[in-house]
């Protein structure tokens, strides 16, 4: 089967959506919901899977969405490995005033865009402009807001979103296990120590969680945050520690980790099925726990790689950096994920978005011999 004749079958089961947003200093007076244009094409609902269990995610149900303003090194490759993932899904990349030239002109990010599989929205009010804000107590207050507000879940498209900032990864078993989660309205990552403003349940970090967008809307329409409120996450869990619908912190630790519990250190601590979020641990245990079970985890670790941090546009070197970043977790990490799908003879890793990886969004071809043979296999096994 040809590159073209793929690309036309991922076309027909991608089912894809374009909603551009609007510069929105153009007409401030407009709402933020009426800024985009949305066109709808054929859903992927009844789509089949090359996943084993026949399992395939409704994409009118269930999304991916990462808010992101800044123009960071990291932020094409979370999308990127978010779509390898879940490649049936539509991200939604909130963007700011300082990343909307970067989010629309970065190779990576453009190929998912021109796929359908990403699209692009403003972050509501003061967030959009949030880099322009003094330090980061103002930002972070300025981020919780939006996310506590209304407007905010308004912009989201589908009933169910997992969320996903740039310090967040995603595991193997991301695809097999997500839906052991959607019974609930909020779950991230339990919290290694009790919060005072969440005493049931300490669940859980917003870095990385699975939403239900009306019980979003819900609490944002029923209570106010405080006025120097800087964690959103918090805020929600406070005000759903007695639904049946937040999980406990035991249920939380399969679905995603930050850390460790002190009594875990030494022991085997529970692992996460779908993803990490920020993860405070030495670049030793980080190594040792989790790369093996989210391959290039390591990357998006601030303590391991400090200098992918937030990069000045002026320097002109942010897109090539990100491109790079891409390109080492394809030709090092990637292959790595390949095998370990294999060998638990899942096979969601579907065969047309690797060969779209491949062919079309990579510079060079994938050299890693188990690569190569997965790609040939499954493209014969489609003809």
């Amino acid at each position: 089967m040809s590159t073209f004749m793929l690309l036309g079958h991922w076309l027909c089961i991608c089912g894809a959506v374009t909603l551009r947003g609007s510069d929105r200093s153009k007409d401030p007076s407009l709402p933020v919901a009426h800024q985009s244009n949305i066109e709808g094409v054929p859903s992927i609902q009844n789509a089949t899977s090359l996943d084993e269990s026949g399992y395939m995610y409704n994409s009118s149900e269930l999304s991916i969405l990462i808010p992101e303003t800044r123009p960071l090194v990291t932020l094409p490759l979370v999308v990127l490995q978010a779509h390898t993932h879940f490649p049936e899904l539509r991200i939604q990349l909130m963007y700011g005033h300082d990343n909307k030239e970067y989010v629309h002109s970065q190779k990576t990010l453009v190929e998912l865009q021109q796929k359908g599989a990403v699209f692009l929205t403003p972050m509501p009010g003061e967030a959009y402009d949030i880099n322009r804000l003094p330090d980061w107590v103002h930002r972070q207050r300025a981020y919780s807001k939006a996310l506590t507000s209304p407007e905010f879940w308004k912009l989201i498209t589908t009933p169910k979103v997992l969320l996903a900032q740039t310090d967040t990864w995603m595991c193997n078993g991301a695809h097999k296990h997500l839906k052991d989660f959607l019974q609930y309205d909020y779950v991230g990552a339990p919290w290694t120590s009790n919060m005072t403003r969440c005493p049931k349940k300490w669940v859980g970090n917003g870095g990385f969680s699975l939403r239900d967008r009306e019980a979003m809307l819900r609490v944002t329409q029923s209570f106010r945050p405080e006025p120097d409120d800087l964690a959103e996450d918090l805020f929600f869990c406070s005000h759903m520690q007695d639904s049946e619908k937040l999980p406990s912190h035991e249920v939380a630790k399969h679905f995603s980790r930050e850390g460790f519990y002190e009594e875990e250190s030494s022991s085997n601590p529970t692992m996460p099925n779908v993803g990490v979020h920020n993860l405070r641990l030495t670049p030793d245990d980080i190594r040792k726990f989790f790369e093996g079970q989210c391959p290039g985890v390591s990357l998006v670790c601030q303590n391991l790689h400090p200098a992918q941090a937030e990069l000045d546009n002026s320097e002109g070197s942010l897109e090539s950096l990100g491109e790079d970043l891409v390109q080492k977790w394809k030709q090092e990490f990637f292959p790595q994920t390949v095998a370990l799908l294999q060998d638990s003879n899942s096979r969601i890793m579907d065969s047309v978005s690797l060969t779209l990886m491949a062919k079309i969004f990579s510079a060079e071809p994938l050299r890693d011999p188990s690569v190569v043979d997965f790609l040939r296999e499954t493209e014969e096994a489609l003809q």
